[in-house]
């Protein structure tokens, strides 16, 4: 069983940072679990562009405002707190915060190889 709080990686190899971003990450494949999860921030204003190439994402927004853009399909969706998306391999998406507010989320991403990867960390 894991149990972990967000305070208590703070400052540590999980807490990560990059310019108008920040993620805790919460649970890492190293943990011998076929996904990770993660608490991101973004901040104002900041324009982020993501394609994976080994994983599939799932995001919830818990708080602040943006929005996602599908660059295949040129589609773009509002990210406000209680919606999500989900972003396959090779999905190329640009994720933007909105000027006024932090945009908050939570994400669940699940690997390629999960059975493969779990089997690996336990062996």
């Amino acid at each position: 069983m894991l149990a972990r709080d967000v305070r208590d990686i703070l400052g540590t190899e999980r807490d990560v940072a990059g310019e108008g971003w920040r993620s805790r990450r919460l649970v890492l494949a190293r943990d011998g679990l076929a996904y990770s999860v993660h608490e991101t921030t973004i901040e104002p204003g900041v324009t982020l562009r993501f394609t994976y190439r080994v994983h599939r994402e799932t995001v919830y927004c818990i708080s602040g405002e943006g929005s996602v853009r599908d660059v295949a399909a040129g589609q773009t969706w509002p990210i406000r707190p209680g919606s999500l998306y989900s972003a396959g391999i090779g999905d190329d998406h640009v994720v933007t915060s909105v000027r006024s507010s932090s945009c908050c989320a939570s994400s669940i991403r699940r690997w390629r190889d999960a059975r493969r990867r779990t089997e690996r960390l336990r062996a």
